[in-house]
């Protein structure tokens, strides 16, 4: 499938994903399976998919207490009477969580299954049409590679001062402290960025000017057009359902 196809699909899949209802988020669920069928030769994937994600936990727990708790309705529990999570927050907080999840996974099928060049010379020809508004799409193409190519650099500087950091666990004294393990997670997390925003700033005012290489898509044949319009009608049908 071209780049450009692969994106425009996800594209479309989102869109009815985020602003679609549990059949929606059933049947992309249906189409996540189905896809991860075709590209199981990829290694990993699964894996993948599972890091970021857990990467996102936090974010997860705090939408779940949002929602739940803060969402006017029919309360769970009568006899936590405000205490109680309401059964909309429990409808909001599973399809909202339910769909971030959907969205993360397919972003991992994209990013596994298509080279970064790729990506980006897709990116490129889809900007194409602001150049009519004089808009610069070089620019914003542009700034689309570096930051591909510093999100690499980042999460290879994470993962050093991550090692650095349980080395030094290792080896050193346990820290006498009357914090619970929960605080001290939370106490190293925010030390660990903020080394690693430090670490970010000063290689970016050390690095020197570099020329960035625009990859140049060609179009994408007529005929697979079909596959983003082929989805598209599938939430649709779901939706007429």
């Amino acid at each position: 499938m071209h780049p450009v196809i692969r994106i425009v699909t996800f594209l479309v899949f989102t869109l009815f994903v985020a602003f679609g209802g549990y059949a929606h988020l059933l049947f992309s669920l249906v189409v996540l399976s189905l896809f991860y069928l075709l590209v199981q030769s990829i290694p990993a994937l699964w894996s993948s998919s599972w890091q970021m994600l857990r990467r996102m936990r936090w974010l997860f727990l705090s939408m779940l207490v949002i929602y739940l708790w803060f969402t006017p309705g029919r309360v769970v529990l009568p006899l936590l009477a405000n205490y109680s999570p309401t059964w909309q927050g429990v409808q909001m907080a599973g399809y909202r969580i339910g769909s971030l999840i959907a969205i993360v996974v397919a972003v991992n099928i994209i990013i596994k299954s298509t080279p970064k060049e790729l990506i980006t010379g897709a990116l490129l020809w889809l900007l194409t049409p602001l150049r009519v508004v004089g808009l610069p799409h070089e620019r914003l193409a542009v700034r689309i590679v570096l930051t591909f190519n510093m999100i690499s650099e980042i999460q290879y500087e994470y993962d050093l001062l991550k090692r650095s950091n349980s080395a030094s666990e290792t080896d050193g004294e346990p820290a006498q402290t009357t914090e619970s393990g929960f605080l001290q997670r939370l106490d190293q997390l925010g030390e660990l960025g903020a080394k690693l925003f430090t670490n970010v700033v000063e290689k970016a005012q050390q690095r020197a000017e570099q020329t960035v290489e625009l990859p140049q898509e060609s179009s994408p044949p007529v005929r697979q057009w079909a596959w983003p319009v082929l989805l598209a009608a599938g939430f649709l049908a779901v939706r007429l359902m």
